[in-house]
């Protein structure tokens, strides 16, 4: 199943980047944080302020792997690893789309990846967005949020607080895959067209 190829081999991929990179995303947060109080607005009822101060991302990352260890670099990866399947997703549905001509009859129309990519982005996001929401949480501190939720309104209101802000994700995901798949696929044309 052509489906199923497209899926696994887009996590697979995914998961690899995601070790490559997961020091920079961890280098990243540390910099942007820092001298920064986490913990504001009484998420958890601590403000911990992060006073660790770094020149740039080698010293960063220097200054991790010395004082924490090399392992260090690489925590959080957990969630991203699962969040790789958010491009697989995207990319399985986009090319049964694209294979099935299942949103617009004439394969040859230029709006075709648009739509296929814009359907594709749009399922993918709505499925891994409330990791992304327990990532997001978790790495500003806000642990103890979640259980608040589940205790003061319920599952329902645990369920409206993971979906929190996807109006905003979904336009912005979305549009970007939309009109990237739609250049893509453009330049493949017109490539492919041009040495015929």
């Amino acid at each position: 199943n052509k489906v199923a190829i497209d899926l696994i081999v887009g996590y697979g991929a995914g998961v690899i980047a995601v070790l490559l990179t997961a020091p920079l995303w961890l280098v990243n947060t540390r910099l942007k944080l820092q001298g920064i109080n986490i913990g504001q607005a009484g998420y958890d009822g601590s403000k911990k302020k992060t006073n660790q101060q770094y020149t740039g991302i080698f010293q960063c990352i220097y200054k991790i792997y010395s004082e924490e260890g090399v392992l260090t670099l690489w925590h959080g990866t957990f969630t991203s690893i699962i969040l790789a399947t958010n491009p697989a997703i995207n990319l399985g549905v986009y090319m049964m789309l694209k294979r099935h001509h299942l949103l617009i009859n004439a394969a040859d129309t230029i709006y075709e990846p648009f739509f296929n990519a814009l359907l594709s982005k749009f399922v993918a996001t709505v499925i891994t967005y409330p990791i992304q929401v327990l990532q997001t949480r978790h790495r500003a501190g806000m642990k103890g949020k979640i259980n608040q939720s589940v205790r003061k309104g319920g599952w329902f209101s645990l369920l409206l607080a993971m979906y929190r802000g996807l109006e905003s994700k979904l336009l912005q995901t979305c549009l970007n895959s939309a009109f990237m798949f739609l250049i893509y696929e453009r330049l493949v044309d017109i490539l492919t067209s041009h040495n015929s």
